[in-house]
């Protein structure tokens, strides 16, 4: 999990240093972009994230001891930012979430 973050703080950070803010913004548009975009049956309430002016969406499936996760939103750079984390999670046990 925190090899999938730090790859992405350390893009994030040489796209600051390269372009700025819109460098950021752009490298999270292009993560969003090339995550799979939920079919509309999946855009529902026991889906949906509360508390985010962006809708956000995450489903949650388990496999054995493994818990996996998939997210969308309807703003690009929310759903770039959702893709980091839900690909980081995936995969973990609770154990290695919750440590």
């Amino acid at each position: 999990m925190l090899n999938i973050l730090n790859n992405h703080a350390n893009n994030l950070s040489s796209a600051f240093e390269l372009e700025g803010e819109e460098g950021q913004f752009e490298y999270l548009i292009d993560i969003g972009k090339s995550g799979k975009q939920f079919e509309e049956s999946d855009k529902v309430e026991s889906n949906k994230m509360s508390g985010c002016l962006a809708q956000v969406w995450i489903k949650y499936t388990k496999k054995g001891e493994s818990n996996f996760f998939e997210g969308d939103s309807d703003a690009l750079i929310v759903r770039g930012l959702v893709k980091i984390l839900t690909d980081a999670l995936s995969g973990l046990t609770d154990k290695e979430i919750k440590d």
